[in-house]
């Protein structure tokens, strides 16, 4: 049993002292929440870390900050030399096998990071992709064409007719693309 005396005497924090126990339970424990993911897909703990609290922490040190978590650099290897380090939460939960990794500019990169780097919306890349089918360029490059509506006699877009009139943009986009009306004018 681990205490915080042998802890302190060791010079390890409780932090590092729960990762390793947690990265233990997730690959060992079959009634882990995330056993399933870990050892359920068959990922191990290198033999010396399995072990010792000690040998673990001398291969990866204390984290350099509270924020940082430790990773697996390649999530379908396991925690072995080589394959893990510390990161930040954000870097972490985009290194995760539940993500889809994109060829996209020479580069594997996820949606998220897509989604940065080009100003898209993430929701609306995941919309093209995976709802419309979309291949990821034109998900990408993709314009949408505005939508022109004929109101009191004048043909304006819909974005312009819902800032004249308050009407939400996707009201009006229903009646004119669903309900197919032309001309958006008021009835009397």
């Amino acid at each position: 049993m681990i205490t915080n005396k042998s802890l302190q005497k060791l010079g390890i924090s409780k932090r590092l002292c729960h990762t390793w126990v947690g990265m233990k339970q997730r690959c060992n424990y079959k009634k882990h929440k995330d056993y399933h993911r870990y050892g359920g897909r068959g990922i191990k703990v290198y033999k010396d870390w399995e072990n010792s609290l000690e040998i673990f922490a001398q291969y990866i040190g204390e984290p350099p900050h509270p924020s940082y978590v430790m990773d697996r650099i390649d999530n379908d290897k396991n925690y072995e030399p080589g394959n893990i380090h510390w990161v930040t939460q954000s870097e972490n939960a985009r290194n995760t096998s539940r993500n889809k990794i994109f060829l996209w500019k020479g580069k594997k990169r996820t949606l998220m990071e897509i989604s940065e780097k080009t100003g898209i919306n993430y929701i609306t890349l995941w919309t093209r992709l995976f709802k419309n089918k979309m291949d990821l360029n034109t998900a990408i490059s993709f314009k949408r064409k505005r939508i022109f509506a004929t109101f009191y006699d004048k043909k304006m877009s819909l974005k312009e007719i819902s800032k004249k009139t308050g009407i939400p943009y996707l009201r009006l986009w229903y009646r004119f693309t669903v309900q197919r009306k032309q001309d958006l004018t008021p009835s009397q």
